[in-house]
């Protein structure tokens, strides 16, 4: 992919915002479509909504409801680790690992000898971020959100103190622990089929509620952001590669193809929406009132695809995170095969504000 010469600052604030509400705008259509249509009933009394960290939890569940406890990482850290707290054992093997990116190795780079320490100070960091105080993570300072801005500085930190520079020490975090991270994505996004077959009944009964909330939701939000880009007086070319935000990069790589436009500015967006699915996608959904699984399903996996709905499996939302796969999916498809009509391609081009 192509690196892309970054736009004015004031243009790359308005597409973050056109991205930012284009995103919302979709996870509103779809879930409020299917909420309306599906055939399933809100979050049964005595059960919380998502509490925006992360974690969901269950009270007070009728015994119909309830299911087998799963033992999650920190339960299980627990039980090797006794009562040292995460955060300290974190610390302690990041000190450990550090000697290893001091060692003058050949044939290795830096990213490659500080990855081991940079797993562990990340890990490390995102737990002690979790630390946060609901009340303040619902005001957006969510664990991933506080940990990648804390990872961030100190990789910058580090790449002054080893003279490289702020920006080179981020990419060697980037280039190492951080492709270490990103390699279990697509083992997670595998994981989402198991879920899929095991609600087949739930896909099966709201078929028409996820289909409809696709179809509305997906052309409908694009039209949109493209308004709001011209509304805004952002530049054609700037508006059009933010319309594929809320699928996979790969597929709004392919689209920015079709639309002629930076595809590097497109996976940006995707990376955006992605962040608001992943970080604050629950807390977000409570906000808006949707409460049903299938609703949730459609909301994120329409706007926020692979990220958000790894948000969702990972809070326990089983049903939504089954949804949201699927959804995201058939908006992907739906996206690309919309802009291989030269006539939707049209009709963007005239809302974006440019010459058809």
């Amino acid at each position: 992919m192509p690196v892309s010469n970054l736009p004015p600052a004031n243009h790359l604030s308005t597409a973050c915002l056109v991205c930012v509400l284009g995103t919302l705008a979709t996870m509103f259509v779809a879930g409020k479509i299917a909420q309306l249509v599906g055939k399933e009933s809100v979050l049964w009394e005595g059960q919380e909504m998502g509490d925006g960290d992360g974690v969901g939890g269950v009270i007070d569940t009728p015994e119909e409801f309830t299911k087998p406890i799963q033992m999650t990482a920190a339960v299980a850290a627990a039980r090797v680790c006794g009562d040292t707290p995460l955060e300290i054992l974190w610390a302690a093997a990041t000190a450990l690992l550090i000697p290893l990116c001091l060692i003058p190795w050949m044939t290795l780079s830096f990213s490659v000898t500080a990855a081991p320490a940079y797993i562990a100070a990340t890990a490390g960091v995102y737990v002690l971020m979790r630390k946060i105080p609901q009340r303040v993570q619902k005001l957006g300072f969510f664990p991933t959100v506080t940990g990648g801005v804390a990872m961030a500085a100190i990789a910058a930190a580090v790449g002054t103190a080893t003279g490289v520079g702020p920006s080179t020490g981020i990419t060697q975090y980037v280039q190492g622990a951080g492709a270490f991270y990103l390699y279990f994505v697509p083992p997670a996004v595998l994981g989402l089929a198991f879920r899929v077959k095991r609600e087949w009944v739930t896909l099966k009964k709201n078929g028409v509620a996820i289909v409809l909330s696709v179809l509305i939701a997906v052309p409908g939000c694009m039209l949109l952001s493209a308004y709001l880009g011209s509304g805004l007086n952002l530049p054609v070319d700037i508006t059009l590669a933010s319309l594929p935000k809320c699928t996979t990069t790969g597929l709004a790589v392919h689209m920015a193809h079709n639309l002629g436009v930076d595809q590097s500015l497109a996976a940006a967006g995707c990376a955006l929406s992605a962040t608001i699915g992943l970080s604050a996608g629950r807390a977000i959904l409570d906000g808006f009132r949707i409460t049903g699984q299938v609703a949730r399903g459609c909301a994120t996996g329409a706007s926020s695809h692979a990220a958000g709905t790894a948000a969702l499996a990972a809070a326990g939302e089983e049903k939504a995170a089954a949804v949201s796969g699927v959804v995201f999916a058939l908006s992907g498809v739906l996206g690309v095969l919309l802009l291989e009509s030269g006539k939707f391609r049209a009709l963007l081009f005239a809302a974006a504000g440019g010459a058809v």
